[in-house]
């Protein structure tokens, strides 16, 4: 089967950087759209972070937790976009995403965009801590009903 649409999962780690070369040059062969996605474990509350307090009423400038928890998630994307720009991916999207459970988050926007493959890094658990803990890989090779799931080590 051939994809028509590529997701990547994103979480600045060397792995998921891995998994942007690999997903960049497979929608370079094929010209085929990829859309980077991190998946933000919660959004972050309005509450200015009591590290920030003093400089906030220095500077008059308004940071919440969660705009600091975004920028941090748009910052990693952005770099993951380019890097897949550089490969030779033909058209790079991005997507930050807030929910609990980052696979179940994932095989939504896959369903959402239409996207019949999922690249996503793996932190190399072996397979008893692997089903133990129940990695974002492993969850989403269950819960991807039409496409596959790409695991770069």
């Amino acid at each position: 089967m051939r994809p028509y649409h590529i997701i990547v999962a994103v979480d600045g780690s060397d792995e998921a950087g891995r998994a942007v070369d690999w997903a960049a040059h497979l929608a370079k062969c094929d010209d085929i759209p990829l859309t980077v996605v991190h998946v933000m474990p919660r959004g972050g509350t309005n509450r200015i972070p009591q590290a920030m307090e003093e400089f906030e009423r220095i500077e008059h400038l308004h940071l919440t937790e969660h705009d600091l928890l975004r920028s941090a998630a748009e910052k990693i994307v952005g770099r993951a976009a380019e890097r897949a720009t550089q490969v030779g991916a033909p058209k790079v999207d991005t997507a930050v995403l807030v929910g609990g459970d980052p696979a179940t988050v994932l095989a939504a926007e896959a369903e959402d965009l239409g996207a019949n493959l999922v690249v996503m890094g793996c932190r190399g658990l072996s397979n008893v801590p692997g089903m133990m803990l129940g990695s974002v890989s492993h969850r989403m090779l269950h819960l991807m009903d039409r496409g596959a799931v790409l695991a770069v080590h």
